[in-house]
């Protein structure tokens, strides 16, 4: 597969493992701009190498938005076909829970007259109507999961979008270091200090605005790191892990028949109450509302050369300072910055 940032192939050896769980592949190179190491290593190494790091950055924040905008003009179809996803899997949540019930009753009945005729042939019909009811639930869930093409592509849409939001947290947290560290250095060239000054002034407002407005359009998540985007995709999950772990429970409890069918009732009853009222509610997706507020907000993002005057203050500032900060200076201004 091709990598989502760059267009690279990348094998799943070479892909990062936390974007692969969510089904995105990035290769390595692209990952290590997410890692707090790429932070420290701005900080610390020679010049060269710093600018190198720094235009990727523009670069990797570039293509995203450019991906982004060309899958913003699809948002309304992913939209549409999640929703129609949701109000199906609720449906046949609601017939698997109700054959649930159905299968327990059948339990009961087959445990209280297990020594008659009819006993054996209960039972039976109760395993085979819990085990139709768990296949069909079974594999709606994994064809939403891992085959259905607007959920694939939403999820692409939020990585995207969580990974801008983390090279501008990236780029906010390098010009605050820089800012912070000037206060305590004075072997600097003042116009390079005003220089920085005035681009962080004239970027502040449309920079934090980008970010403000994706982390009101996914939720609350930390930017700091290679998880942020794949926290982006995971906060739309359809179903929420617990929630997940319990159906498991739910259907697996009902091959054991009589004996567990009085727990097998209450589990498909709790399930059925919640499925209801989903539907009462029009079957509401996570996912898709978080579309809709990144496809609203997405004015608010930076452009590319708003970024590209704010990393550009930053690195003339680091060239003018007299010597190379060392890895440890690098890191406690990392935490000074953290804790402001």
């Amino acid at each position: 597969e091709k990598c989502l940032l760059c267009g690279a192939p990348t094998c799943s050896r070479h892909s990062a493992e936390s974007f692969r769980r969510e089904c995105i592949t990035v290769c390595e190179t692209c990952n290590q701009s997410f890692r707090m190491e790429f932070v420290v290593d701005c900080l610390t190494l020679d010049k060269d190498h710093r600018r190198k790091r720094i235009d990727k950055l523009i670069d990797l924040y570039d293509r995203a938005q450019l991906l982004l905008q060309f899958s913003s003009q699809y948002i309304d179809s992913v939209i549409e076909g999640l929703e129609q996803n949701k109000d199906r899997d609720d449906k046949i949540n609601f017939g698997g829970s109700s054959a649930g019930i159905a299968s327990g009753v059948l339990g009961i009945a087959a445990a209280a007259t297990i020594i008659t005729p009819a006993g054996v042939p209960l039972l039976i019909a109760s395993l085979m109507l819990g085990a139709g009811a768990t296949g069909v639930q079974t594999g709606t869930e994994v064809h939403s999961k891992y085959f259905s093409e607007p959920s694939k592509f939403a999820d692409r849409i939020l990585a995207l979008h969580g990974m801008m939001l983390s090279i501008l947290s990236t780029t906010g947290t390098l010009r605050d270091a820089a800012t912070r560290d000037h206060i305590r250095t004075d072997a600097f060239d003042e116009s390079v200090l005003a220089d920085l000054q005035k681009s962080h002034i004239g970027n502040r407002t449309e920079l934090l605005a980008g970010m403000t407005a994706g982390r009101f359009a996914v939720g609350s998540a930390e930017l700091m790191g290679l998880t942020e985007g794949v926290t982006l995709a995971r906060s739309a999950r359809m179903f929420s892990r617990s929630g997940t772990a319990a159906m498991r429970t739910l259907r697996f409890a009902r091959f054991a028949g009589g004996a567990l069918a009085a727990a097998t009732l209450l589990l498909e009853a709790n399930s059925m109450a919640k499925t209801v009222q989903s539907i009462k509610d029009g079957s509401p997706c996570e996912k898709a509302d978080a579309l809709r507020k990144i496809k609203e907000e997405m004015h608010n993002l930076p452009a590319t050369d708003s970024l590209d005057k704010e990393c550009t203050a930053y690195l003339s500032y680091m060239d003018q300072r007299g010597r190379r900060m060392k890895e440890e200076e690098a890191v406690k201004l990392l935490l000074e910055v953290a804790q402001e």
